[in-house]
């Protein structure tokens, strides 16, 4: 893997952190991931879809939230968010390399 591809990944993984702190917004996050998942050069591609389908439900939900004009998500919906994280934060703890590492 390239250090510039392990830098995206490591980035990814700091959005997802700074959305469960409160820090950025949900529509932020899934900007910049998918900024993040595009600017991938050598990605595997089966890992590259399986991120993107997680990426699919984000979207999906804050999709759902604005056609409803709702300004805060059901309870369900939070649930498929905590899920489809988790699941990106496996899926990058697969493929990050530690700095100390490099």
């Amino acid at each position: 893997m390239s250090d510039y591809d392990n830098r995206q990944y490591r980035l990814m993984m700091q959005r997802i952190e700074e959305f469960e702190k409160s820090k950025i917004g949900l529509q932020r996050l899934i900007a910049d991931l998918d900024a993040l998942l595009c600017s991938l050069q050598k990605a595997d591609e089966t890992w590259r879809s399986s991120f993107q389908k997680e990426w699919g439900v984000l979207e999906e939900v804050y999709a759902i939230a604005l056609d409803k004009g709702s300004e805060k998500l059901p309870t369900e919906h939070w649930d498929l968010i905590d899920n489809a994280l988790g699941n990106m934060k496996r899926l990058l703890a697969q493929v990050v390399i530690a700095e100390s590492e490099l």
